[in-house]
């Protein structure tokens, strides 16, 4: 039996709207100490000595390389307390044992027989060939990664030679000379794709119903709250599917832009596309038609918005498939109780930490600092505050409506709908 829509809308409205357009923040409580610290630059300075000075003394003598691996291993140990990585501070912190001595860890190597002058030879040449080896794969990583040094470099016009980008290409297939790397640059926004469930319900006008994944910024159980704190994360897990969708808005930053600023992307290209491509018939609704309408940034456009998964994944979700529904946490349970939805919007979301108490709210835009800002500034960015959802620990704003899928012929224009 399943349950209304509207019984399970009722905390998801009352809490979004209760915060929705309002320009005060309360911060009591508010975490992100690390973020909002004014020792920043003192923390950027230990980080650059560690990674830029105590990481050479790993190839210089025994006391500097036991420096060396303590330095590292407590940087490794604070990432891991103070954010989530994954099992990147793990593999950090492993790796730091091979800098130990084994007299350090209490273990003595026995020592080597001694060999003949044919043993020698034997070793000596072995040594030529692994050297002849290691020198020739040296020669060439270094070549094919000077191509992605010049990129982190970040300064306009310089690019490496041309044979450095062919050889880069080439040797790119073998996986030798790929750029690896998180974050060049460390974001203080956070861009969200946001899924939004259309429902019909008792009143005369359908409801969205946004579904949240369990480790998305401010969800906490079966709604989206603002006021809800980051959710912990057991040591070395990676949330998979919320991690990959955090990197679909990362990916196509550029694209996204024109998005942001409210531009349709693409517009004339998407003019002379009539035709949208059709979605297969989720499960749950053979009947109806599922296509896309209304996408400045359509999955079938030019642009390749979305991952491979997407599409299934959003008939899944329609269709209550249990598997897919287990990876939306409470939220799942919640829908398991609901009817297929009529159509499954997209949108982009721009999400930040709200400031703490006795900040303005539009430092969230500037934690490096706004004493620099002027008093239009101010004021402008104080009018655009009204826009933003203000919690005690996010702030977040609707960009753009990216994409919309269609499971049901009574769907109508999306101005016709009430919003929650």
């Amino acid at each position: 039996m399943h349950h209304s829509p509207a019984q399970v809308l009722v905390s998801s409205s009352s809490s979004s709207s209760s915060s929705s357009g309002s320009s005060s923040s309360s911060s009591d409580g508010n975490g992100g100490f690390f973020y909002w610290s004014k020792g920043k630059k003192l923390q950027a300075a230990v980080v650059l000595f560690i990674e830029g000075v105590m990481s050479c003394c790993i190839f210089a003598t025994p006391p500097l390389r036991v420096a060396a691996a303590v330095a590292i291993f407590g940087l490794a140990l604070s990432v891991l307390l103070s954010g989530n990585l994954g099992f990147l501070p793990h593999l950090t912190a492993a790796l730091c044992l091979a800098l130990l001595d084994d007299r350090l860890l209490g273990v003595a190597a026995p020592l080597a027989p001694s060999r003949t002058f044919l043993e020698r030879c034997a070793l000596m040449s072995g040594r030529v060939v692994l050297g002849t080896i290691v020198g020739g794969y040296f020669l060439i990583y270094t070549a094919g990664s000077l191509n992605h040094l010049c990129k982190i470099w970040m300064r306009p016009g310089v690019s490496a030679p041309a044979w450095v980008l062919a050889l880069c290409k080439e040797m790119s297939l073998l996986c030798i000379c790929n750029g690896y790397g998180l974050f060049a640059v460390v974001t203080t926004g956070r861009l969200e794709l946001v899924l939004e469930e259309l429902h019909q319900t008792t009143e005369e006008k359908p409801v969205w119903l946004e579904v949240s994944l369990p480790y998305k910024p401010g969800t906490q159980q079966q709604d989206c709250d603002v006021n809800s704190p980051p959710p912990w994360l057991l040591s070395g897990h990676f949330p998979r599917l919320d991690w990959r969708l955090w990197f679909v808005p990362l990916r196509l930053k550029a694209a996204l832009k024109g998005v942001v600023a409210g531009k349709r992307l693409l517009q004339q290209q998407l003019q002379q596309q009539q035709q949208q491509a059709p979605l297969q018939a989720s499960a749950a609704a053979a009947e109806g038609c599922c296509q896309t309408r209304g996408s400045p940034l359509s999955p079938e456009g030019p642009m390749q918005l979305y991952p491979s998964f997407w599409q299934p994944l959003i008939q899944r979700i329609s269709a209550r498939e249990p598997a897919v529904l287990q990876l939306l946490g409470p939220q799942g349970e919640a829908l398991k109780q609901l009817p297929p939805p009529m159509a499954i919007r997209v949108s982009l979301y721009d999400y930040r930490m709200t400031p703490p108490e006795g900040y303005p709210p539009y430092a969230a835009f500037f934690p490096e600092g706004w004493n620099h800002l002027t008093p239009q500034e101010i004021l402008k960015l104080e009018k655009d505050l009204v826009q933003w959802t203000i919690g005690r620990w996010w702030m977040r704003r609707q960009q753009h409506e990216i994409d919309c899928f269609v499971f049901s012929e009574n769907y109508l224009p999306p101005g016709d709908f009430s919003q929650h």
